[in-house]
């Protein structure tokens, strides 16, 4: 058995063992698979990448809402596709997709991201669904609320404990959505 590998999509100082456009399909599956090479299959993957911006829905056209769902949706579908085959060799897998109010409370401001992570979340309970039965375990984390050092529920460190408590869940018990 070989180490235990987490697969982390964002962005951020420190983060870039194999780095790719989240929204370009064909770039993030080399990457994936340049990883597996390195180190074997993932045994987490943890989804946190998205494209922010501060734009009313009003002012979006069609083409910028698909720009921003292939890094908000699409890309993590596109990052599930690439782990799970190693995740089912080995018959466990953690597969966790941040998400954020703007799944259930979507704000005009942020409408592309709002459409986004509404998306993000009915794709964890799909896998979910899909996966049920076997001992991968599909997640959404939903925070709730800007991150801050300090917070109770939102700091980094909460957020991590969060991560480690979903991934930690026995097959059969395991909660598809936490929020933060």
């Amino acid at each position: 058995m070989h180490k235990p590998v987490i697969v982390i999509f964002g962005m951020g100082p420190g983060i870039g063992s194999a780095v790719a456009d989240a929204g370009d399909p064909e770039a993030l599956s080399r990457a994936l698979a340049t990883l597996e090479a390195a180190a074997g299959g993932a045994t987490v993957l943890l989804y946190n990448a998205a494209h922010i911006k501060w734009k009313n829905l009003l002012e979006e056209t069609a083409q910028s809402l698909v720009e921003d769902f292939r890094v908000n949706v699409a890309g993590a579908l596109t990052a599930v596709r690439a782990v799970l085959p190693a995740m089912q060799l080995a018959e466990r897998g953690t597969i966790l997709l941040t998400s954020s109010l703007f799944a259930t409370r979507p704000v005009a401001q942020f409408g592309s991201l709002s459409i986004g992570k509404a998306g993000l979340r009915s794709m964890a309970y799909s896998l979910a669904e899909a996966l049920k039965g076997t001992n991968i375990h599909v997640a959404t984390l939903t925070v709730q609320g800007q991150v801050r050092s300090g917070d109770p529920r939102r700091s980094p460190q909460a957020i991590a404990a969060a991560c480690w408590q979903l991934h930690v869940q026995k097959s059969g018990a395991f909660a598809t959505e936490v929020d933060c």
